[in-house]
């Protein structure tokens, strides 16, 4: 197709340069969408074989039916539309769960059944099977997004920046019923305080609690089982964050998104093309010597739990990690013995004393039966004896709902919080004081 196949366009396209960029996208996800229902209505989203001809004779016949309407400038739509296919801005028989805002889970079992997509937090079965060879298409464009091979190992995980996800490809060489991918969505702009009050993971009281927690700089463990929403809630809190605060995240795949909240934000990942290199490694080695005010682990579960505590006992107050634990008293052990997984660690004891000495606390948070997620106690780690922690429950559920214990704070706490709460009374204060303008 040539330039001199149409004449002028004389419709939108006719406009200032910046103005057809914008309609040729909009015909451009027309054509896809179009491409789309196409694919879906000849059942290739479970056929095998190459089937990328297809969809280039399809792309090709589309824009040439647009011709009239697009001009001269139906090269750039055909091309356009190409080059999204090519750079998986669209994603064939998962296009309607990836773009849906509500579907935060992916699930393909088994190129023979069809997938399953979490939306809202209740499990729901897609009309449709995905194909081995779609499978693959997908996973090689994730790879290639990442400037990675697009050759497949046998098993991978692996994350996408744009959109935020995290993906987990086996082959049939591993998995008993074909390809499987699991793909875990998540949000390019983090949910607020208010947002988890709305959706009833927090309630008012236990949200300005951990809110002043966290600008006082007290350490936080999120812990719960998978799926629980840990990450979810810990980039949460991070927006409590000052913004001037230098913040350093150290995770396995990025999924704390904190780009357009900090101003001095830094965040490091595992390669998958170095599997020498451990969590550990990153953390110790890259994330404490770029002068951190306070690092984020995304997920402890090895020996960089050590790391972590060595980094708030020389002055990184303020950190926070994940851990999977069904309480915080599981959530405080299992760190303990993370912590004997390191080449050389103290006794035992001497570990359990040093973490109660960083006075952490643990917010527990669950997803329920009926898909909700709700943290379900926040604890206050308070001191250790030999190998035995001692905690009080700060926030616990009664009657279903987040309450407030009678506990008061620890002295260490109450101390750390005072001058937060200061701060914010007299701020309320000098609102509260503002006098209405009168007309």
């Amino acid at each position: 197709m040539t330039n001199h196949d149409h004449p002028p366009a004389t419709g939108p396209l006719a406009a200032a340069p910046e103005d057809r960029e914008k309609v040729v996208l909009e015909i451009t996800r027309q054509i896809l969408a179009r491409l789309n229902a196409q694919l879906a209505r000849d059942n290739y989203w479970q056929k095998n074989g190459d089937f990328q001809p297809v969809m280039r004779r399809l792309i090709a016949e589309m824009t040439r039916e647009l011709g009239p309407a697009l001009g001269a400038e139906a090269n750039a739509v055909y091309q356009s539309v190409q080059d999204l296919v090519a750079e998986l801005g669209w994603y064939g028989p998962l296009q309607e769960a990836m773009s849906g805002e509500d579907v935060t889970v992916i699930i393909i079992n088994s190129p023979e059944r069809p997938f399953l997509f979490e939306q809202n937090g209740k499990v729901r079965k897609a009309p449709w099977a995905v194909s081995s060879e779609w499978l693959k298409f997908i996973v090689a464009a994730f790879r290639r997004r990442r400037g990675l091979g697009a050759a497949l190992p046998a098993r991978y995980t692996g994350a996408v920046a744009r959109p935020p996800m995290r993906y987990t490809w086996v082959s049939g060489a591993f998995a008993v019923n074909g390809d499987t991918l699991y793909i875990r969505k998540f949000r390019r702009y983090p949910l607020t305080l208010k947002d988890q009050v709305e959706a009833g993971v927090l309630t008012r009281e236990a949200a300005e609690f951990l809110d002043m927690a966290v600008k006082a700089k007290v350490n936080l463990i999120v812990s719960g089982g998978s799926g629980a929403g840990k990450t979810t809630l810990t980039t949460t809190l991070c927006l409590s964050i000052p913004r001037n605060e230098r913040v350093v995240t150290v995770e396995d795949e990025h999924e704390i998104y904190l780009e357009e909240s900090l101003d001095n934000f830094v965040a490091y990942e595992l390669n998958p093309e170095e599997p020498g290199t451990t969590l550990s490694d990153l953390l110790r080695h890259v994330g404490l010597k770029v002068a951190p005010d306070r690092v984020i682990v995304g997920e402890v579960r090895g020996q960089e739990a050590f790391d972590l505590l060595q980094a708030m006992n020389t002055g990184i107050d303020g950190s926070m990690a994940t851990i999977h634990a069904n309480s915080p008293a599981d959530g405080l052990t299992k760190w303990a013995d993370y912590v004997m997984m390191s080449s050389n660690p103290p006794p035992l004891d001497v570990i359990y004393s040093r973490i109660a000495a960083q006075r952490p606390l643990v917010a527990q948070i669950a997803r329920l039966s009926d898909g909700r997620r709700m943290v379900t106690g926040i604890a206050e780690c308070v001191s250790a004896h030999k190998t035995t922690f001692e905690t009080q429950a700060l926030f616990q559920l009664e009657n279903g709902a987040l309450t407030r214990t009678r506990t008061p704070f620890s002295r260490d706490l109450a101390d750390r919080l005072a001058p937060v709460k200061q701060l914010l009374e007299q701020r309320r204060s000098r609102i509260s004081q503002i006098k209405p303008v009168t007309r």
